[in-house]
Parts: C-alpha cells; sequence; structure tokens
C-alpha cells in the first residue's frame, strides 16, 4: 500500500511538472520547487527499492497512520 502512494506522489509530482491539466497554471517558480524535490524524490525513492527496510520501518513508524 505504502509503495503505491510513493508512486502516485511521484506519479502527480511529474505531472505538475510537465505542467500537464489541472496543473497547467501553476507558477514557473513553483514547478522550479517541485523539480528540485522531485530529484530529492527520486533519490530516496531509489534507495527505498534497493532495501525493504525502508518500506518496512515506514509501516511501522507510529506517526504514520493509515486506515
Amino acid at each position: 500500500m505504502l509503495a503505491r502512494i510513493y508512486i502516485q506522489l511521484q506519479a502527480m509530482l511529474k505531472s505538475i511538472k510537465r505542467r500537464d491539466p489541472p496543473f497547467d497554471t501553476i507558477d514557473a517558480n513553483i514547478v522550479k520547487a517541485i523539480d528540485r524535490g522531485l530529484e530529492k524524490f527520486n533519490e530516496y525513492y531509489s534507495l527505498m527499492k534497493s532495501n525493504d527496510i525502508y518500506f518496512i520501518a515506514t509501516v511501522l513508524d507510529p506517526r504514520i497512520k493509515t486506515q
């Protein structure tokens, strides 16, 4: 489930970066910030994909509530 959330977040950030509708009216400065955030997201996501312990830790973290 959490992996799906990360994939959906990544897809949304990419959509904003490409300025796909409904994100086509977002300010260019915000798009630049999203682009930088996406770079950092991809860096951490590749680490998570290489080691399952990151996903397990996320699931076990009591601060993260899921239904």
